[in-house]
C-alpha cells in the first residue's frame, strides 16, 4: 500500500480503506485478547504484532523474546527504547484523543453525491 522507491513515496489509494480496516481489526483483536493475558504477556504480543509491521530496533531487548526481559513489569518498561512503546499504552492514549474525531465521521463514505 505504501511504497518508498527511488526517493519517491507512493500510496496505493484504492487499497487504503481495506488496509486500514484490516489493521484496525487486528489492533482491536490484539487489544481484546489482552484481557486474557498478563500485562507482560500482552506487551510481548503487542511487540510481536508491531514487529510484524515495522522492524524492531536492532538493539531491542524486547525483540530478543520474553526470556531476555526482566520479570518485573516496571523494569521491563525501562528496557523500552525511544522508538518502541507498549501498544496497549499507545492504544489507550490514542483512543481517548481520537474517539471524538472518529465518532464525528460516522456515515461519511468515499462516495460523492
Amino acid at each position: 500500500m505504501l511504497r518508498w522507491t527511488d526517493n519517491t513515496l507512493s500510496l496505493d489509494w484504492p487499497s487504503v480503506y481495506d488496509s486500514v480496516s484490516e489493521l484496525c481489526g487486528e489492533v482491536e483483536t490484539l487489544y481484546n485478547e489482552g484481557i486474557d493475558r498478563s500485562r507482560m504477556g500482552h506487551w510481548m504480543a503487542a511487540h510481536t504484532f508491531v514487529s510484524g509491521l515495522v522492524p524492531p530496533a536492532p538493539a531491542s531487548v524486547w525483540a530478543q523474546a520474553a526470556q531476555a526481559l526482566p520479570t518485573e513489569p516496571r523494569l521491563a518498561v525501562d528496557e523500552v527504547l525511544p522508538d518502541e512503546v507498549p501498544l496497549n499504552v499507545f492504544y489507550e492514549a490514542r483512543r481517548e484523543k481520537f474517539a471524538p474525531v472518529i465518532d464525528s465521521t460516522s456515515g461519511i463514505t468515499g462516495v460523492s453525491g
